[in-house]
């Protein structure tokens, strides 16, 4: 079912507080000597998140393409950064949408998340993600689902309110939005990666990826590891 029904927002509402923009965007590319690369090489950039891991743990190896990058080096070749002032669980994930209402992001380019809230800043923060989609749709065409997910919030009110705060007042099902799908640069090529290392037969070995690639931590750790 498309979203026709679930934008039908209830004008009783309207003097409830709005909730904070999800994101904003800087498309114009940084300058290597300027302040936001300097707190990149100052912090702490893990792409796992951050915190101790248990380096009793055989984490995967990178082998390959890119495999001697560091966030930081990454860093350095992206094409903008994405601002962001809430958490959401989406960024948590290897590849997650972002909607707007124009052609801000491109196909292969890469950006920087960055995390714009001064109390606490989320692991995501500084990630290097790659814009794999960038498409245009209309509103009405979205399902439910896929807007609850992308603004983080199951409540028809709140998850409204967010896209207002995205697409602006007076949205209907012809409201023309684009749907921008996000990967994390290395998560993906690590996948990859594991994808063919850790194989039984015709299928893969979950439980061999789930603890030397996706538990947290662990292939960061293990490539900081003295020899």
């Amino acid at each position: 079912m498309g979203l026709d029904r679930f934008i039908e927002d209830d004008e009783s509402s309207s003097d409830s507080s709005s909730s904070s923009s999800n994101n904003t965007t800087t498309d114009t590319p940084r300058d290597d000597g300027g302040d936001t690369q300097d707190n990149i090489e100052s912090t702490d950039m893990e792409f796992y998140g951050s915190g101790n891991a248990d380096v009793g743990v055989n984490p995967m190896k990178r082998k390959g393409a890119m495999s001697n990058f560091t966030t930081a080096q990454l860093a350095k070749d992206t094409d903008g950064t994405i601002e962001i002032d809430r958490d959401n669980i989406k960024f948590h994930a290897p590849i997650f949408p972002i909607i707007t209402p124009d052609d801000r992001y491109d196909n292969s380019e890469r950006y920087q998340l960055k995390s714009t809230n001064d109390k606490v800043k989320a692991s995501w923060d500084g990630r290097v993600v790659s814009c794999v989609s960038s498409e245009l749709t209309k509103l009405g065409m979205l399902n439910k689902e896929f807007i609850m997910f992308t603004v983080g919030a199951h409540s028809k009110k709140i998850a409204m309110e967010r896209v207002k705060d995205i697409m602006g007042d007076g949205l209907d099902g012809h409201t023309q939005v684009y749907v921008n799908f996000f990967g994390d640069a290395m998560f993906m090529r690590d996948m990859a990666q594991a994808n063919e290392e850790y194989r039984h037969d015709e299928t893969v070995d979950v439980d061999q990826i789930g603890s030397r690639v996706v538990k947290k931590n662990m292939l960061n750790v293990g490539l900081n590891q003295e020899d």
